[in-house]
């Protein structure tokens, strides 16, 4: 029996945030607007950056969750602009009289404000708050601000972020970007017969993404590249917080629709080398090698969905026609991943359609063995569900692992529970969260 242990359901039991947390908000009001309902507007905002800094302290996705918030109201809010819609007369495509345009614009804008800060009540994972300021800028007046101090219940704000993260399982990817890096060794752009590097990169960047549009473009939204290295931030978790109980239930309903695009993206990072082995100038040839490297990330989770090898590749150019070695050139680096990519699809195919996702936060850890051996028990114990378990932050003595897993999440419950009969370390403490 481990000493001390401590396993706790989120599901189950609430955590509260033992400190007050500083918020903003900011609104531009309209002459005819309220100060009942400016104030509303400028709560709901600094709420909302409230509960962003709470997310951010326990290393959970903020802006995948905002994203994802934000489309979902969207979603819900169609049902009214389209009343308004009808009230109003308003066919899209047909010129509208500017007076009726005046109003409808006029009432949308206020029906969207007093929708979105009951939706879906995330006033509620405000547990308690107090105003520290309400002021206007002296040189826009109708700049106005807000600063509170408030306290969240991190039961009710992780239920609404795991209902929302988890209601795009299933769904179709928004994007992938294409993030590659080409880097020359004893090479430069002119002897892989191009004047500037775009000229090179241009060709072989647009024919990867017209081919993952044509193969794989079931899976994504759209299809970009953004050259260089994409980071993805993590934040790491603020110490040990205080845990309260309640009773209080979440009452959010998500609308499941299917192939609506997630709030977040997959990266795929690609390393390609050139090098320059040999120059045969009587001969007009030059030898080139190529190696490389490829990572698919989920930006939201950061599960990494696949990566591949490119094996070393050597082929003598011939430097007769420049012309012709540019394209040769680009044809052939284009060519090397794509067999890579082709075996992304069933990863693709198996993450979308059945894998999910907990996360388990580990405290009192002493040294990062203790991460290795329980990551290797959630796997080993976990193997009926297909577990996976990766360290998503560590910072010392607290760490949140991401578990990806099929079937029940009481089954993953069980696993979990399972692990406080085996004797790994004194002093560890588990919560569970999500579900």
């Amino acid at each position: 029996m481990i000493k001390g242990l401590i396993f706790c359901l989120i599901l189950t039991t609430s955590a509260f945030a033992s400190d007050f947390i500083t918020g903003e908000g900011r609104f531009y009001a309209q002459d005819e607007d309220s100060i009942q309902f400016i104030k509303g507007q400028l709560l709901h905002n600094a709420f909302r950056d409230v509960l962003n800094k709470d997310l951010k302290a326990q290393g959970l996705n903020g802006k995948s969750f905002w994203e994802i918030f934000d489309q979902k109201f969207e979603e819900h809010f169609d049902e009214t602009k389209e009343q308004l819609k009808t009230k109003y007369k308003i066919v899209e495509g047909e010129e509208v009289d500017s007076k009726v345009k005046a109003k409808y614009t006029k009432e949308l804008r206020a029906k969207r404000a007093a929708i979105k800060i009951k939706y879906p009540s995330i006033g509620r994972a405000i547990r308690s708050y107090a105003i520290k300021t309400i002021t206007r800028s002296p040189k826009y007046p109708k700049s106005r601000y807000l600063s509170l101090q408030a306290k969240v219940d991190r039961k009710f704000l992780n239920k609404i972020y795991f209902r929302f993260i988890k209601s795009n399982e299933g769904r179709k990817y928004s994007s992938l970007i294409i993030s590659p890096k080409l880097t020359l060794t004893n090479l430069t752009w002119n002897e892989l017969g191009v004047e500037v590097q775009n000229d090179l990169t241009e060709v072989i960047y647009g024919h990867w993404t017209k081919w993952y549009k044509a193969n794989l473009g079931e899976f994504f939204g759209e299809v970009k590249v953004i050259e260089g290295d994409f980071l993805v931030e993590i934040t790491p978790p603020t110490p040990k917080e205080e845990e309260k109980n309640t009773d209080e239930e979440l009452e959010v309903e998500l609308t499941e629709k299917k192939n609506v695009p997630l709030g977040s993206a997959l990266v795929l990072n690609i390393n390609i080398k050139l090098t320059k082995d040999e120059e045969r100038v009587l001969l007009k040839k030059r030898k080139i090698s190529v190696v490389g490297d490829g990572i698919l990330i989920n930006q939201a989770t950061q599960q990494v969905l696949g990566h591949f090898d490119l094996p070393k590749q050597s082929h003598i150019f011939s430097t007769d026609k420049v012309d012709e070695l540019g394209s040769n050139m680009a044809s052939w680096i284009y060519r090397m991943p794509l067999m890579e990519f082709g075996k992304l699809k069933k990863s693709l195919s198996n993450n979308i359609t059945s894998s999910k996702m907990a996360y388990l936060k580990v405290e009192g850890i002493a040294t990062v063995q203790d991460l290795f051996t329980l990551n290797k028990i959630l796997e080993e114990k976990g193997v009926a569900s297909q577990v996976v378990a990766k360290t998503k932050v560590y910072n010392g003595s607290e760490a949140l692992i991401v578990i990806y897993f099929q079937g029940s999440y009481d089954q993953l419950e069980l696993t979990v529970k399972g692990i406080i009969n085996l004797n790994i370390k004194d002093n560890l403490a588990l919560t569970l969260l999500g579900g």
